[in-house]
């Protein structure tokens, strides 16, 4: 096992999961890298389904694409198979100039998302509250506060680097994450570490809450940075 420390947040708080302080461990038959980043046909089914409305997203990411009808991450349903009667889960779609949000039954939110055409990586986080209110936060900015109904997508799992429609993982974006998390009121649902299999050398990511390896659930491979 590797141990590289206590996990902190933004505030240099210890981040606690269980009553218990989270320790980065990983397993010897990984190495952490950087980050991974997706070409576009790549894509990793956490297979977390929520059970919450109140959610938290957390990820450092760069945001280099500029082909429309993409989706960084999330999931969507349509309920018995109707697709005018969609419910989605937290998905940022459009393209790196700017991507709406869609959520329970609210679509096209412009919340604020502009990665524009840098190549930097930025922090993030996508707040949703079960008293339907939502909102970006950008490299510890807060932007403005949106409105949204109904309830999250908990019919099917959140993907990244895609959008999980109820038939297909679609909509692939060129995306690189340094870490993808989520929490919801009971606790951390998902904590992905980029990282490469040694026994293969295959990138994914190592999830610190499951203590499984996520790997590409697509075509092509992970570009390590």
């Amino acid at each position: 096992m590797t141990n590289l420390g206590t996990l902190i947040d933004s505030n240099n708080d210890v981040l606690v999961s269980n009553n218990k302080a989270l320790v980065f461990v990983l397993p010897n038959d990984y190495t952490r890298v950087n980050y991974i980043a997706s070409t576009g046909t790549q894509h990793i089914d956490t297979r977390v389904i929520p059970t919450s409305d109140n959610l938290v997203f957390e990820w450092e990411g760069r945001d280099i694409n500029s082909t429309n009808s993409t989706s960084i991450f999330g999931s969507e349903w349509a309920i018995d198979g109707n697709y005018s009667n969609r419910v989605f889960g937290g998905v940022l779609h459009g393209n790196n100039t700017r991507r709406n949000l869609y959520v329970g039954k609210t679509t096209g939110l412009d919340v604020g998302y502009r990665s524009s055409s840098d190549t930097d990586f930025h922090k993030w986080s996508l707040i949703v509250n079960s008293d339907h209110t939502t909102y970006l936060i950008k490299d510890s900015i807060k932007l403005t506060t949106y409105s949204w109904t109904n309830s999250f997508n908990k019919y099917n799992s959140i993907a990244l680097f895609c959008n999980h429609t109820s038939n297909s993982f679609s909509q692939k974006a060129s995306v690189a994450y340094k870490y993808f998390r989520m929490r919801d009121e009971g606790g951390w649902l998902f904590w992905g570490i980029p990282a490469k299999r040694k026994s293969d050398s295959v990138l994914g990511m190592y999830d610190l809450i499951t203590k499984q390896f996520f790997t590409n659930a697509g075509t092509g491979t992970f570009i390590e940075g």
